[in-house]
């Protein structure tokens, strides 16, 4: 094994690798081999494993995020939907205007049920101002 040279350990070293051997091979044509072998360094392993588990954890928060805005928009699209089901009932149930109340018939005319309507659409925008 040959003496390394500090410049070579220095440069090594700057980017993040350890030597493990070095040497020298004469071949019998007279050429000359120079081997150089090496690992990363513990501080450049450490730091490319934090690196890596931080994009991990990244990716692993935008799936929740998205997760989370899914859900919360499908919950929305269902409330909506329960929104419009109950409109369309109050106003299947005017179209009649006729409503019976135990043994007396009510007969609405088309401002009572415009009214009414409005007053559950009111009823219905505050309180999902609420929420």
């Amino acid at each position: 094994m040959t003496s390394r040279k500090p410049q070579t350990e220095a440069f090594i070293a700057a980017v993040g690798h350890k030597i493990t051997s070095c040497g020298v091979v004469i071949h019998e044509d007279g050429t000359v081999t120079y081997y150089l072998s090496g690992e990363e360094s513990p501080e450049k392993k450490a730091k490319v494993e934090a690196e890596q588990k931080a994009k991990r954890e990244k990716k692993a928060a935008q799936r929740q995020e998205n997760l989370k805005r899914s859900q919360e928009a499908a919950e929305e699209r269902q409330r909506q939907i329960e929104i419009a089901y109950k409109k369309q009932s109050i106003a299947e149930a005017l179209a009649s205007r006729t409503m019976e109340s135990s043994r007396f018939t009510y007969t609405a005319t088309s401002e009572v049920m415009s009214s009414v309507v409005a007053a559950y659409e009111k009823n219905i925008m505050g309180a999902t101002d609420i929420l």
